[in-house]
């Protein structure tokens, strides 16, 4: 699968029981459904994410989903000033940038130390296959589209 963002090719990674799509180039992160939520009970979350929006007008880069190619919706948080990020019209998932999920985290209700720690942990295991708790998935079964090949 290859990053909405710059097209490089996104590193797997489960750490805590929650799988990312991590972008090594551009910093980038993809969750599939329902993976945002999880993380938002994982780090102390008491329900869902914060609340957001529809941003049909949004003057950032428009990204294509990388499993369905659809165009993505752009979503924010109610709270400001908002954090922008992108969402499958057919819901496989989320797209957030560099910084974005970090900044969406943190408006919810959750405990920031432990969002810190799951993104350390995340982009630790991206970097080191021998971190405990993460399996690095870059290139396994399931991992490119059809017609597409892993580097």
């Amino acid at each position: 699968m290859n990053c909405p963002a710059c097209r490089s090719p996104l590193i797997s990674v489960e750490y805590l029981q929650v799988e990312a799509d991590h972008c090594a180039d551009c910093g980038g992160v993809w969750l599939d459904a329902g993976e945002l939520e999880h993380l938002s009970q994982l780090t102390g979350g008491l329900d869902a994410p914060p609340e957001s929006r529809a941003m049909p007008d949004c003057a950032e880069a428009r990204r294509k989903c990388p499993i369905c190619r659809a165009w993505m919706e752009k979503r924010a948080t109610v709270t400001a000033p908002p954090v922008v990020w992108d969402a499958c019209p057919r819901g496989h998932g989320v797209w957030f940038d560099r910084n974005e999920l970090a900044a969406v985290l943190a408006r919810g209700r959750t405990d920031g130390a432990k969002v810190v720690e799951w993104l350390g942990g995340v982009f630790a295991a991206g970097m080191d296959a021998e971190t405990d708790g993460a399996t690095p998935k870059a290139g396994g079964p399931g991992n490119t589209q059809q017609g597409e090949s892993t580097p």
